[in-house]
């Protein structure tokens, strides 16, 4: 077999070297852009870490403040009841204020004309425990 020479011009040889230079700049610039990327990532895991820290505080917080919040409204439901349970024993140990406790229930039922001191507490006390009662219920729903 016979042996094939190629010759090069001198412009090939340039050709080539522009080439290569191009190549290897890209290179450069490439390798340049995936070190900014990866400064920029490691930002971005940074501050998302910061973040996730962050919320996971607010969160227990919030889980905190709940707590607290459902304990303190059972307390309050605990004391209404109380409250209820206080009144009720209050008119039923006193035999006028039984007799007064069916006047209200019926639907003749005339505050205006209560009179005396016994009367006015009784109103008062069942006025606060259905405030109260009522409260308990709108904050419930």
């Amino acid at each position: 077999m016979d042996k094939v020479t190629v010759s090069f011009t001198p412009e090939i040889y340039i050709a080539l070297i522009i080439i290569l230079a191009i190549f290897i700049l890209v290179a450069v610039y490439i390798v340049i852009l995936i070190v900014r990327v990866n400064k920029t990532l490691e930002q971005f895991q940074g501050e998302l870490r910061l973040l996730t820290d962050h919320t996971i505080k607010a969160l227990k917080n919030i889980e905190e403040t709940t707590k607290e919040t459902t304990q303190l409204l059972n307390d309050v439901e605990r004391q209404i009841n109380r409250f209820e349970s206080f009144v009720d024993n209050v008119i039923n140990k006193i035999p006028f204020l039984k007799s007064r406790k069916r006047e209200e229930e019926t639907d003749d039922f005339e505050p205006e004309k209560s009179r005396g001191h016994i009367n006015n507490l009784l109103n008062n006390l069942h006025a606060i425990k259905t405030g109260l009662s009522i409260f308990w219920t709108k904050l419930r729903e």
